[in-house]
């Protein structure tokens, strides 16, 4: 058994390998700007607000810039900090 330092030190460590709250921030691509959330680690992450860009409307959301993956607001929990990207349609 180790000293009750030792075992401070191993729950700070463990603790910064997995924060309890993620940053999540929106990169609107020339839409409206959103304030960054905090999520809970492991809840699902609400849907945003549909943006307004004149001319336009939001089609997805996609969690990395090239907009080749969708974000699944319904069944994928929060596992760290990110960015969703906003994906456009022309009306």
């Amino acid at each position: 058994a180790g000293s009750a330092g030792e075992l401070r030190g191993q729950l700070r460590r463990s603790a910064s390998l997995h924060s309890d709250k993620c940053t999540v921030r929106f990169e609107s691509n020339g839409g409206m700007s959103l304030e960054d959330v905090t999520a809970p680690y492991g809840e699902l992450l609400p849907r945003p607000q549909d943006l307004i860009k004149s001319g336009w409307h939001i089609a997805s959301w996609y969690t990395d810039y090239d907009l080749t993956e969708a974000c699944d607001f319904e069944t994928r929990p929060v596992g760290k900090n990110m960015v969703l990207c906003a994906a456009w349609e022309k009306n």
